[in-house]
């Protein structure tokens, strides 16, 4: 990967790899993305986010990549109830409000509900 980071969210979809968010080696809240190609073996530097999210989560929702929650440098550990999707198609982000519940850990599973997403610890 070009940048070190940990904590971030990733997804794939056929053979790309999605990589956002998370922090760097000073433990910045990071808005980068990046997407790698299997099938290239190239990494390719998408546009960011609007905001930092440390130990946020990824999950692939069709053709949608969604960042859910995570926290900023100067927040830390005061978990965000937002999200940010990005269209696969287009590299597009949108924010999305009220996706996850306000200062709650992602953990490490996300899953979707009819209108929100959720831990399986709900």
């Amino acid at each position: 990967m070009p940048e070190t980071r940990s904590f971030f969210a990733a997804g794939e979809l056929d053979g790309r790899i999605i990589v956002a968010g998370g922090h760097d080696e000073h433990k910045n809240a990071l808005r980068t993305a990046w997407e790698y190609d299997a099938r290239m073996d190239e990494w390719k530097e998408l546009k960011p986010m609007s905001e930092e999210r440390d130990e946020c989560q990824g999950v692939v929702i069709g053709s949608e990549f969604w960042v859910v929650s995570g926290y900023r440098t100067d927040n830390q550990g005061q978990f965000e109830g937002s999200a940010e999707v990005m269209e696969l198609e287009t590299g597009q982000w949108v924010r999305v409000e009220e996706a996850w519940k306000a200062s709650q850990c992602p953990r490490s599973c996300v899953g979707v509900g009819k209108e929100k997403l959720f831990s399986w610890a709900d």
